[in-house]
């Protein structure tokens, strides 16, 4: 094992982000699932087996001795029993929708229909619960069931509206929510166990963030491509309003 300690990797990666002469060039690669396929796992297991999954990415960065590492819970294995429970529709994943030796891939589609600009943008947050989240999850349709958002604005008066909870579509649906966040949890406390581990054996992480551009999330998430670069023709006022939004 190196000798090397974090102060020492970290002061490399900060001497190269200040336009410093660093002793040496620093390493920082992108394992993606390559893991797995170093532990002699299926990308399916790495999926669903989080203790086997670090145990291979640790092993991985005690052998190669890279400055910096992506953490292994960027967006690459995920719980996998998360997205079953969900019924996840955006994406395929290792031995559901792809083989069980495949990366996983996206699912682009037409998640909000070209005519519900105005209702988007009138208010998202109601679109995005009672239409968005019943297509892109099949456990989640019951929410489609539910009043508007804004009717819980009637306050005691509307008590009598939280009963549509108990109609069986509705109530699985807060179900598969309830115990998709379970097995989520277990996995977020497991990735963050690792990296303290990894800090104390010498390693640092590279902290990630998601930040897409307006126009990224309208049509990676949204309208796809094609339906995305029709409206930049067809409604662009209502396009630039609904990237504003996002």
């Amino acid at each position: 094992m190196s000798t090397e300690t974090f102060e020492t990797r970290l002061k490399r990666v900060n001497d190269v982000i200040a336009l410093k002469k660093p002793d040496r060039v620093p390493i920082c690669p992108t394992y993606h699932l390559v893991p797995a396929r170093y532990g002699g796992m299926t990308y399916e297991e790495a999926f669903y087996d989080q203790e086997r999954w670090l145990a291979a990415f640790e092993k991985l960065l005690l052998d190669h001795e890279p400055d910096l590492y992506f953490q292994p819970g960027g967006g690459i294995a995920a719980d996998g029993k998360a997205h079953e429970i969900l019924g996840n529709r955006q994406i395929k994943w290792p031995g559901h929708g792809v083989p069980s030796d495949r990366s996983f891939q996206f699912v682009e589609d037409e998640y909000m229909k070209a005519d519900e600009y105005d209702e988007f943008l009138n208010d998202p947050s109601d679109w995005t619960v009672r239409k968005y989240l019943p297509r892109i999850y099949s456990s989640l349709e019951g929410l489609g069931m539910m009043p508007t958002l804004t009717s819980m604005l009637v306050g005691y008066a509307g008590a009598g509206i939280v009963g549509v909870m108990a109609i069986p579509p509705v109530a699985a649906a807060f179900g598969a929510l309830m115990e998709a966040a379970q097995v989520s949890m277990k996995w977020t406390m497991g990735y963050a166990q690792f990296e303290q581990k990894m800090n104390g054996l010498g390693f640092p992480s590279f902290a990630q963030a998601v930040a897409l551009a307006p126009y990224d999330v309208i049509s990676d998430m949204l309208r796809g491509m094609r339906g995305t670069m029709v409206d930049m023709y067809r409604c662009p006022d209502k396009l630039l309003a609904a990237m504003d939004k996002v």
